[in-house]
């Protein structure tokens, strides 16, 4: 049971977080979409990421690559900047 607890509540974190975990995965350079998980699994959160500015896509030899753009980077910055106060937050939920 407690194996079960865990493996869904790192599903429902990731599942959440999963925008800011490709911006941050994409930091380390260019990535197809298969490269960073299931494509099915993060196709909308890519559509989403390349809309609002923060990645682009360029095709190549039939894939999709994904880059960060400068906004991107901006994004990941503050996010990482801030990953104490993040991890404070989630540590405060459980004490």
């Amino acid at each position: 049971m407690e194996t079960e607890l865990l493996r869904q509540m790192n599903e429902r974190i990731v599942k959440n977080f999963l925008d800011i975990l490709i911006l941050i995965e994409l930091r380390r350079g260019s990535l197809s979409d298969s490269e960073l998980a299931d494509p099915r699994l993060v196709e909308s959160n890519l559509s989403f990421l390349t809309k609002e500015g923060f990645i682009t896509n360029r095709s190549v030899e039939n894939q999709k690559l994904y880059a960060l753009t400068d906004q991107g980077k901006e994004k990941v910055k503050i996010v990482l900047d801030s990953k104490n106060k993040l991890l404070g937050l989630f540590l405060n939920l459980f004490i």
